[in-house]
Parts: C-alpha cells; structure tokens; sequence
C-alpha cells in the first residue's frame, strides 16, 4: 500500500514538473516566436520607409546615464533626413530581475544643448523634486512637467516661452514617456513591458510623426 501510495505521489510530483516545464517552453517558445515576427515587419518597414535596419547594434549610450551600464541593443532602425540622423531602437538596462526594457527615438544634430530630462510630474516629484526648474510665469507647464538638469541657466534659456507653449499644446503622453537632451542629442524613450513590443511595426510611423513633432522645437 505504501509502495503504491509512494508511486501515485512520485507520479504526482512527475506531472506538476513536466507541466510547469511545458508552460516554460510554451513561453519562451512565444517570446521567440514575437521576436522573429517583429524582427520581419520591422524589416519590412525599413524598406518602405527609407531605413535601414539591423538586429543588434553597438550605440554608445554613456552620455545617457540613465541607462545604466549593462545595455542591450537590438532591433536599431536609421536614416539622416534633413541633416538629422535618426535612430530607432529597443533595449533592456540592467540583467535578470532588474532588468528594464524601453523603445527609444534618438535624434542627433549639429545644434548643442544643455543636459537635461524632461518628463510628466509624478506624485514623488512632487515630495523629492527638489532639483526640479520651476518657471513661475508658467505655472501650467511647471505642474504638469518636471524639468531637471545642472545647467539651469542654460536649460532656462532653451526652455524659452515658445518651447514651453510647445509641451503645453504637444503633451508628453505614454507609461513613463520621458526626453533626454545632452550636446547634439536628443532621446524620446518609454518603458514597455517585456514582451510586448512598442510601438508596434504598424504603429510606427505615426509614431515616428509624433515623437519628430515633440522634438522639432529642438532641432529647428
């Protein structure tokens, strides 16, 4: 009886495994399947669109630190138009667990600018904002936006009335959508979560137009 019992249980603990091993493969087999097909419309749209496109890419990012130092990029798509270059990709920062994974529109010029992020106000901004630039004759943009960097007399000076009227009328809008400016570059990211892709092949276009409208008031 005991024997039997021993058998059903050891049978028990066989099939919890294999299950769980199946939803495993399952999944990583989904993952794998996205990739490939995002991989192939992205393609696609490279060559409709005047892109070129490849799979992984070496990017210097070391003027962004907030990419932290472990950075994958992959899926970069480019083009120079009008003397900007463009540059579309998606990456993760960091590994395992703290891993984060965001879509990223970079635009370099020859136009230089002060460092600074700029991003939607959040509820702990308001507790720790304190480096945040206020612009007291525009109390709109300075509740809905927090505008950080060291060069606060430069980035006061770029951020003049008709760039602050711009992000009034142009909202920064997404999960955690956020600009980066330093020297000649200018990044427009958010955070996705893995693995849905963002923007969808598809998607792109517009919102490829509306990240190059946000930024325009940079490059012009």
């Amino acid at each position: 009886m005991n024997d039997i019992g021993g058998l059903l249980g050891l049978l028990f603990i066989t099939g919890v495994v294999s299950l769980v091993a199946l939803l495993i493969w399952i999944g990583i087999s989904k993952i794998s399947k996205d990739k490939k097909k995002r991989t192939k419309e992205l393609k696609e749209f490279a060559l409709r669109s005047g892109f070129s496109y490849s799979e992984n890419a070496d990017i210097n990012l070391c003027d962004f630190d907030i990419f932290g130092q472990t950075v994958n990029v992959f899926n970069m798509l480019t083009k120079t138009e009008s003397g900007v270059l463009w540059r579309i990709f998606d990456y993760t920062a960091g590994s395992g667990k703290c891993a984060r994974q965001y879509a990223v529109f970079m635009v370099e010029q020859t136009k230089s600018l002060p460092a600074f992020i700029l991003r939607k106000r959040a509820f702990f901004n308001n507790l720790f904002g304190l480096k945040a630039i206020v612009f007291d004759n525009f109390k709109r943009f300075s509740d809905e936006y927090y505008l950080e960097g060291n060069d606060k007399c430069g980035i006061r000076n770029v951020f003049n009335e008709n760039v602050v009227r711009h992000f009034e009328n142009h909202k920064l809008d997404g999960p955690g959508a956020t600009i980066v400016a330093n020297m000649n570059k200018i990044i427009y990211y958010q955070k996705v979560n893995y693995p849905e892709a963002w923007p969808k092949p598809e998607d792109l276009r517009a919102k490829l137009e509306e990240v190059n409208e946000l930024l325009s008031v940079f490059i012009k």
